[in-house]
């Protein structure tokens, strides 16, 4: 299987715009944010949603698991109009850069640096997957994904990036 997608003009355009200003707002705390999944085609998703689980979907090693969005049902697998074809993704992953070179990633996400990232991007009115639940109402752990609010009925135009004072 290829790679994730991390293309950023793979994302709808309002969100390409909101990642632009939340890597900007954390840059100016000092967090280097680093872009680890955009747009996912069905069989990605479907492959993802398959890591750590049987056949059924059912989950046999946690630590295995990658995404609990069930092919058909990740706002990575959206495409602009729903025409399902050009990528249109209404969420993106991320992840911490640490080291001068910016060449290893922090998933420690109870750690300051991811604190500030998330409420970053919550205050800019994205949806932080940190607070997600299952059925069970058991946390899910997916502090590392942003979707768009209401992404499945999201009208573009209603969330939009904000000049970034700079430092």
């Amino acid at each position: 299987m290829a790679d994730l997608d991390r293309d950023p003009t793979h994302m709808h355009p309002d969100l390409q715009g909101l990642w632009n200003e939340f890597k900007a707002r954390n840059s100016l705390v000092g967090n280097e944010v680093f872009l680890t999944s955009t747009w996912r085609d069905p069989a990605t998703q479907a492959a993802e949603y398959a890591k750590g689980r049987d056949a059924n979907g059912n989950v046999i090693d946690q630590s295995a698991v990658v995404t609990n969005a069930a092919p058909g049902s990740s706002p990575h697998e959206c495409t602009m109009n729903d025409d399902g074809v050009t990528p249109g993704a209404r969420a993106f992953d991320f992840a911490i850069q640490l080291g001068d070179e910016g060449n290893m990633l922090d998933w420690d996400s109870d750690d300051e640096q991811w604190t500030h990232a998330i409420e970053i991007g919550t205050q800019m009115g994205l949806v932080n997957g940190k607070n997600f639940k299952n059925a069970q109402g058991e946390p899910l752990g997916d502090a590392d994904h942003f979707e768009l609010p209401a992404w499945r009925t999201y009208v573009a135009g209603t969330l939009q990036a904000r000049p970034v004072p700079q430092s």
